[in-house]
């Protein structure tokens, strides 16, 4: 005995069809915020940035065309790096501290990683940015990092 057909199968769910560009950019967005912390949207984002300095996402693009793709999430990078720069100080060592705990290199124990620190830090800026903003930002996040790891001597009793 074959199993039977069910009706609602033959349709596409809603999330398989083409969105128009606002609904795209607004579930894309939804999904971005239910990421807890600043810092790892940002990351996600640079994540999504191909060697062309295009942003690409798999589940974006079916949806949209690769220019609209393209477009959102290089705004929402934009939008998570301006959100962890106006986060105050205190708030920002919480989301880095946050985001490194869930990392599986520790930067903070170990300065010997403060190169590729930067470098990666450099790495998460959107594209388009400018070279203020990209030194203020890694200044920032240098910063940020030094406050952690002078935490993380104290509680270890380490000089």
């Amino acid at each position: 005995m074959g199993k039977k057909a069910n009706p609602e199968s033959e349709v596409d769910p809603p999330e398989a069809r083409p969105l128009s560009a606002i609904e795209a950019e607004e579930q894309w967005r939804t999904r971005l915020a239910q990421i807890p912390l600043a810092f790892a949207r940002m990351s996600l984002c640079a994540r999504c940035r191909g060697a062309e300095e295009r942003y690409f996402d798999d589940w974006l693009a079916e949806r949209t065309s690769v220019d609209e793709c393209h477009r959102i999430i290089h705004e929402c990078h934009r939008t998570a790096f301006a959100e962890w720069l106006v986060l105050p100080m205190k708030k920002r060592v919480h989301d880095l501290k946050q985001y490194l705990l869930t990392c599986s290199t520790d930067v903070i124990s170990a300065p010997e990683l403060s190169v590729s620190w930067v470098r990666f830090c450099r790495d998460l800026v959107p594209s388009q940015t400018s070279h203020r903003d990209l030194e203020y930002f890694t200044g920032q996040a240098e910063t940020v990092l030094q406050i952690l790891r002078n935490a993380h001597r104290r509680r270890h009793g380490s000089a």
